[in-house]
């Protein structure tokens, strides 16, 4: 079961107010915004209640959140939302010895996007279900995603470090704001080799990548130095505010980041070239040149690879290689 924090009273308020409401798609942003903290409030009641033992309520608090959500379905944040919702009944509804009707709700949380196959096994609100033959297919699915994505990233690893760096161009160069407010230069890095991840609140992928990004920041430093530097940069369509600045705040303090990121427009994000898709990767040289440009999740290996490279192009090529300390292993958030 996952819990968010959320007052209780409010919550039960929210409950209420679901219940009662027609569940018309909203036409203003402001009202979606609103529909989303509702069903949040409503999914944080219904944990009070799963926590209280009160199984069958709080199975009627998460329908009457899913149910607002459904009109939301095109939003990322509620999609992600509607697939906690999925969980969470089928964890009350095993506990309430609803063993079909749970099975069917954890199938939707899987086609949805959950694939924590570790926490799907250790969670004792499913203890009911283990032996159930649906269960233990969802797990075989699941791990053999598990073994097909490390195929892939493997894969996408020899081939990323087979290709050669980019074709050297000018300087990439743009003002922006760090997430306290402060000015910042990209200039400002010059004489080091930046990896920059590109990334946003709005994006699921960007969010669960970055503990890793973290993780690789953190060796980065142990290994290079001063001399290498990984900064955020996270666009959010032309949104620059305080408000999204603290929100890309939290969710990097969350992921124990302890790298600088800022807030760039449109306009700043193209100066660092043809931006396929988020999360993406980009790494500059010394002279602040973009070498090397990734759409999606990078492995370690890789970045480093390149890192290693500009380097030793830096150094010379006669520069000794670097040691490096294995990965380590970012934890599921």
């Amino acid at each position: 079961m996952n819990r968010p924090n959320c007052g209780n009273l409010l919550a039960f308020i929210a409950v209420i107010s679901l219940a009662l409401t027609p569940l018309a798609r909203p036409a203003q942003a402001q009202d979606r915004r609103d529909l989303v903290l509702l069903a949040t409030l409503a999914v944080d009641a219904a944990i009070d209640l799963h926590y209280a033992r009160q199984y069958h309520m709080a199975a009627a608090r998460l329908r009457a959140a899913g149910a607002a959500l459904v009109a939301l379905q095109d939003e990322p944040e509620a999609r992600e939302m509607l697939t906690g919702i999925h969980y969470n009944l089928a964890c009350a509804m095993a506990l309430s010895g609803e063993v079909e009707p749970a099975l069917a709700e954890l199938e939707l949380a899987v086609a949805g996007g959950f694939e924590d196959m570790d926490h799907l096994q250790q969670d004792h609100d499913l203890d009911s279900l283990r032996q159930q033959p649906r269960m233990q297919q969802l797990l075989r699915v699941l791990a053999t995603l598990r073994d097909l994505e490390k195929s892939v990233a493997v894969a996408r690893e020899d081939l990323r470090t087979q290709a050669e760096l980019g074709q050297v161009g000018p300087p990439a160069q743009f003002k922006a704001q760090t997430l306290d407010g402060a000015a910042f230069k990209l200039s400002e890095l010059r004489g080091k080799i930046v990896v920059l991840d590109l990334w946003g609140t709005w994006c699921p992928p960007c969010r669960k990548a970055l503990p890793e990004v973290a993780a690789l920041a953190e060796r980065l430093a142990q290994t290079h130095g001063e001399e290498v530097t990984v900064l955020g940069v996270a666009f959010e369509h032309d949104d620059t505010s305080e408000e999204i600045r603290n929100k890309a705040s939290g969710l990097l303090k969350k992921a124990a980041a302890k790298y600088p990121c800022v807030v760039v427009t449109a306009d700043q994000l193209q100066k660092l070239g043809n931006i396929q898709g988020f999360p993406s990767t980009a790494i500059l040289d010394a002279q602040g040149r973009v070498r090397w440009l990734q759409a999606g999740e990078v492995p370690q290996e890789a970045v480093i690879k390149i890192v290693d490279k500009l380097l030793a192009e830096r150094h010379g090529a006669g520069a000794p290689p670097i040691n490096l300390p294995p990965p380590k292993r970012a934890k599921h958030r």
